[in-house]
């Protein structure tokens, strides 16, 4: 269970609500002439140069103080006390709480009324002499705001996650959930302190992935090392919110194996929205869900994620190599000098190009965080041990300051003959204060990063993988072992790389490799050599691989067959049969509006429209007018489909109609309605009037919203106004060329008429063909003829995805379904001498229906604001202006190269 709104730790208003303490403050400070008092100030300080440093807090009260564990409790009992008591012995059937991007602040130095007590009782010194500290450079700074943030650290992680996970434990139930910006140095400083801390106090830790992208960063290293290190299990990630709704499966993959390699076992995918009505439909898509057109074929996505993460999670961890993360190198550079906080960032990205190195070493490693060792660390003889774990490597990366107890340990386990290696430099500062401590153990520093590998004892080196060219390959790996089975499983991730063909040397005797789409293991080619397991595979893009290796000849060794098979995409380029489709759509999101029979705009986008009925905070009378152009009257069924119908009156070309419901098309909120017979040849006018009004909550919510978040993600409206769509046997002209452009899209001006149906398309884009807005599945069909010396060794090649799920028959027998690469269904034993039919079925989805459409470009990172021509609630980071302009994605069958 979640409360409603996130961040997490507000209860929906009812913990900030209790006053000034309970609510999030930042520490500010004005520089000015004179002294300075108001109800908000802190303190007063004279400058060297004499002038008055102001220093105050400011008061978000739509948040709270995380800080302060008497906030945590009021939290507590407003959610989950409510909860088990709501519950009563149903609780014990829910499985946890999730915590939703928790944080401190995101404006800046956090502040609570209880840290000048609390950094008394921590340092026996006094907090706001040094307040200046926090905010200019000085001889003390460094170590001033080391002090404040190792404060604030151990505070938001005892006081917040702590209390929370405390409780679970009390209750029998458990915590999961995520932190927020956990990607680099600084946007975790301000936000968290630092992440890793949090991660102990998680029954099961997790991460959160924004958008269809993939990059090098800190989030799942740091969730999985403190996972690994304090034996939990299982590790989550929240993934796919902003990844729009044309995601492919393939990229969905793509994005979780990503995670998966480096620690993360349990998928919690955003969302499954219930309904799509109104603003829904815009939460961050996609949605994965009945709504879908792919829906009955998404268990295979899934089944590959449970198969995965269940390996990945049952299977003994074991690392050698720790690699120290200066989250506190942060803290000392995080005042307002630029160049200072550079040095910081310059860290962050050394620490990158380390783990790099290791990744594509296929060298497995933790990160160290300092909070974490100071509870669960010791050295004994010449090993650094963490909780469950045991390295005989350790590494310290550029770094610019280290906590007292942690360069104690480093001094202990250097002496007693530990593997400890120091890059670039070394650091300068204990504490954040001056120390020459580190040369007095530190033998050497390495500046050339592949001495690093070069220095790493060959029994952590478990993996041999090269190009076949004998290259580094860049193919992220981690293993499993299962003892008890006999086996070790090594999973092989290309997430960075294009198609690499690879040589892959592991210690065993034989292999299988695992099919992660039906759960059984199958043999592969390979060789048996001088006690190793060789084989040779070819990684796709976005491609991954699975492998059991064995003790004992589970498996046989076998050559590869290297027939090469020939594709039949020359017989089918051209014009093929729609045999089926689900009917065609056209959205109408623009409109004439009039507000209380006055016009307000001609053409106005739908989505401008309640927000600005809203701002007036009064009952409206709206009037829709939206046009639509007609060629050719559709003969069959013809629908409008319309949210909330109930309040509107309809009438098209004037004459009101009766809203005679036929079910719903794809979302049970998109209700249609029976029109068949109801258009004419030419411009047609569909009119929506209601009498639109919002409660006084609702008003005053969206005031709240344009404050801070959490008040923006428990908004609902009581009624709301939506485009429409028509939905019937027909298709769509543009009466604009369309033109492609990037990331497989395409763009025409959006001047759109209804024609009679196509019957055939040509091989390629079929949205450019009367299908732009079309959400659906179609099956097109084809003949082609062999003889008999060309039926065998034959398969069908797509260059690209066609659709979200692609599915082949041949002569009435399933063939195969393309999901991800290779992208290509063998046809052995399918094909006859003479006349063949083929029939490939494409699945879509939401995109071309939904939108965003008015950007002027595809996005992988959509947000509520890129659907959206003017709002002050809903905001596009991107600034990109909105275009009258429709922009689609492709739809529609790409043969391959022969």
């Amino acid at each position: 269970m979640i409360e409603n709104g996130w961040p997490s730790g507000f209860g929906s208003g009812a913990v900030n609500e209790l006053g000034l303490k309970y609510q999030q403050k930042y520490l500010r400070v004005a520089v000015m002439d004179t002294e300075e008092q108001t109800d908000r100030t802190i303190t007063n300080i004279t400058s060297s140069d004499g002038k008055n440093q102001h220093f105050y807090f400011d008061v978000n009260p739509f948040y709270v103080d995380t800080l302060d564990g008497e906030v945590t409790d009021e939290f507590i009992k407003s959610t989950h006390e409510k909860y088990k008591s709501a519950l009563g012995t149903d609780f014990s059937k829910m499985a946890g709480f999730f915590t939703d991007e928790p944080q401190i602040s995101r404006n800046g130095i956090p502040w609570s009324f209880i840290l000048e007590e609390e950094y008394k009782n921590a340092y026996n010194e006094p907090l706001l002499t040094v307040l200046p500290d926090l905010f200019f450079e000085s001889e003390t700074s460094n170590r001033t705001r080391y002090l404040f943030w190792k404060l604030v650290t151990r505070l938001f992680a005892e006081n917040f996650m702590g209390k929370i996970y405390q409780w679970c434990n009390e209750n029998n139930t458990k915590l999961t959930g995520h932190m927020v910006l956990e990607e680099t140095f600084f946007s975790q400083l301000t936000s968290n302190g630092a992440c890793m801390p949090n991660y102990e106090y998680m029954h099961i830790p997790g991460v959160d992935w924004l958008g269809r992208r993939v990059e090098h960063n800190l989030l799942v290293p740091q969730v999985a090392s403190v996972a690994q290190q304090l034996g939990k299990k299982q590790v989550l990630t929240e993934s796919f919110a902003l990844c729009g709704w044309n995601v492919s499966f393939e990229e969905m993959k793509w994005i979780l194996e990503w995670q998966m390699v480096k620690g993360v076992n349990l998928l919690c995918e955003h969302l499954e929205g219930y309904s799509l009505a109104g603003i829904r439909k815009r939460d961050y898509p996609a949605g994965h869900f009945y709504q879908n057109a792919w829906w009955d074929d998404y268990n295979a996505f899934s089944d590959f994620s449970a198969r995965m993460g269940m390996l990945l999670s049952e299977g003994e961890i074991k690392v050698g190599v720790l690699v120290l993360h200066p989250q506190s190198s942060a803290w000392v550079c995080s005042g307002t000098d630029k160049q200072v906080m550079e040095k910081a960032n310059i860290c962050n990205r050394k620490l990158i190009e380390l783990m790099k190195t290791l990744d594509y070493a296929q060298i497995a490693y933790h990160l160290g965080d300092e909070r974490i060792i100071a509870k669960h660390a010791k050295v004994e003889n010449d090993a650094f041990l963490i909780g469950e774990q045991t390295y005989r490597v350790v590494i310290v990366p550029k770094s610019l300051t280290w906590d007292e107890y942690t360069v104690s340990l480093l001094s202990d386990y250097q002496k007693n003959g530990g593997k400890l290696l120091f890059v670039e430099e070394l650091p300068t500062t204990i504490g954040g204060e001056r120390s020459d401590l580190y040369n007095q153990f530190a033998s050497s520093v390495i500046t050339d990063y592949n001495d690093i590998i070069r220095e790493i004892p060959k029994s952590y080196q478990t993996i041999d993988l090269k190009t076949t060219s004998g290259e580094k390959a860049m193919i992220d790996a981690t293993s499993r072992r299962f003892a008890k089975d006999g086996f070790t499983m090594y999973y092989f991730v290309n997430t960075y790389a294009p198609k690499t063909e690879c040589v892959i040397k592991l210690a065993g005797k034989s292999a299988g490799y695992f099919d992660y789409t039906d759960g059984t293991v199958k043999k592969i080619p390979f060789q048996y050599q001088d006690g190793k397991v060789v084989l040779v595979h070819t990684f796709y893009e976005k491609g991954s691989l699975c492998l059991f290796v064995y003790e004992d000849d589970t498996f046989v060794p076998y050559e590869a067959n290297d027939c090469k098979k020939s594709s039949v995409n020359a017989l089918l380029k051209g014009e093929w049969k729609i045999e089926k489709t689900d009917l065609n759509a056209i959205t109408l999101d623009t409109c004439d509006c009039y507000f209380d029979n006055q016009l307000i705009a001609k053409n106005l986008p739908v989505n401008d429209i309640q927000e600005m009925a809203c701002e007036l905070e009064r009952k409206v009378a709206i009037k829709l007018d939206f046009f639509v152009s007609v060629k050719d009257i559709p003969q069959k069924e013809l629908y409008l489909v319309c949210e909330t119908p109930e309040l509107f009156t309809v009438s098209i070309n004037g004459e009101p109609i009766e809203q005679t419901l036929c079910g719903y098309y794809f979302e049970k909120s998109f209700l249609k309605i029976d029109i068949s017979g109801k258009l004419k040849e030419g411009t047609n006018v569909i009119t929506l009037a209601c009498d639109f009004v919002q409660s006084k909550e609702t008003y005053e919510n969206l005031k709240n919203c344009k404050s801070f978040e959490s008040y923006k993600n428990k908004l609902a409206y009581d009624m709301e106004i939506e485009a429409i769509y028509l939905v019937g046997a027909f298709s769509v002209r543009s009466e604009s060329p369309y033109k492609s452009i990037d990331k497989r899209a395409v763009i025409c001006d959006g001047n759109f008429s209804i024609v009679s149906p196509e019957t055939t398309v040509i091989d390629g884009d079929i949205t450019v063909q009367g299908f732009p807005f079309f959400n659906g599945s179609m099956t097109l069909s084809k003949e082609f003829t062999l003889t008999k010396d060309a039926l065998k060794a034959r398969i069908l090649r797509f260059g690209k995805l066609c659709a979200t799920v692609t599915k082949v028959t041949i002569n009435g027998k399933e063939a195969g379904t393309v999901l991800w690469a290779p992208y290509e269904v063998d046809l052995d034993g399918l094909l006859l001498e003479g006349k063949n039919t083929i029939e490939i079925t494409l699945v879509g989805n939401f995109r071309n229906l939904l939108g965003p459409h008015h950007k002027g470009e595809e996005s992988y990172a959509v947000s509520p604001g890129f659907f959206f021509h003017h709002s002050n609630l809903w905001k596009a980071w991107d600034n990109r202006p909105w275009q009258d302009s429709y922009v689609f994605v492709e739809y529609g069958i790409f043969l391959g190269q022969e």
